[in-house]
C-alpha cells in the first residue's frame, strides 16, 4: 500500500499539509542532557526556548504540565545519561512559520545509543 493509499483509506489525506524543506539550511547544536531536561523557571533566560517550556506551556491549558513533563520523560527517555541531543534551527521549513508569530517553534532529535532509538520532537503553533 502506498503512502497516499494509506492516507486516503484512513480519511487523513484531507487533514495533512505538505511543507517545504531546505535541507542545506538545517543547522543543529548539541545539548547536554542535564540542560535538555532542566525544569526552568519563568525568570530563566533560556526558558522560552527550552524543551520544558514546549511541554509545560503549550497553547492549551495544561494544569499538569510539570507532572506530564516528568511522566513523558520517564516513558520516552528512561536512560537520560548517555543521550545524544541536538536542537535544530527553524529556518529550513515553512512548517515553522506560524509558530514564529506567537508560541514558538521547537525541533529536537534525541538518540539513545543503548536502545538504538531516535526520538524527534517538533512543534510550531500559533493562535
Amino acid at each position: 500500500m502506498t503512502r497516499e493509499e494509506l492516507l486516503k483509506k484512513n480519511g487523513w489525506s484531507d487533514k495533512l499539509r505538505s511543507y517545504s524543506v531546505i535541507s542545506k539550511a538545517m543547522k543543529a547544536e548539541p545539548i547536554d542532557s542535564v540542560d535538555f531536561f532542566k525544569e526552568y523557571k519563568h525568570a530563566d533566560e533560556e526558558f522560552e526556548t527550552s524543551y520544558y517550556y514546549a511541554v509545560t506551556n503549550s497553547t492549551l491549558t495544561n494544569p499538569k504540565g510539570k507532572e506530564d513533563f516528568r511522566t513523558i520523560n520517564q516513558l520516552l527517555f528512561p536512560n537520560q545519561q548517555n543521550l545524544i541531543i541536538y536542537r535544530w534551527n527553524d529556518d529550513w521549513s515553512d512548517y515553522f512559520d506560524a509558530g514564529k508569530e506567537w508560541w514558538g517553534t521547537f525541533y529536537w532529535t534525541i538518540y539513545d545509543p543503548s536502545t538504538n532509538r531516535m526520538t524527534v520532537i517538533g512543534a510550531s503553533t500559533t493562535d
